[in-house]
């Protein structure tokens, strides 16, 4: 896994850099404490954090916005 990108599921939560990143089980993400409810085959970016989340079924990929 890179440094950059964390993958997860429903019930989990991680870091990407210093920042918290987690997945409700409601298909919510929370990025440093903000919260979007996520759609499959949506992506948002986290504006305030700078971090894009892309949701593919039960698997949600974090990032670093470009």
């Amino acid at each position: 896994m890179a440094d950059d990108t964390v993958t997860l599921h429903p019930h989990q939560h991680g870091k990407l850099g210093n920042t918290h990143v987690e997945v409700l089980s409601d298909h919510v993400a929370v990025v440093a404490g903000d919260l979007h409810p996520m759609a499959d085959g949506e992506q948002y970016t986290f504006a305030r954090a700078g971090i894009r989340v892309t949701r593919q079924g039960d698997e949600y990929t974090f990032s670093k916005a470009a």
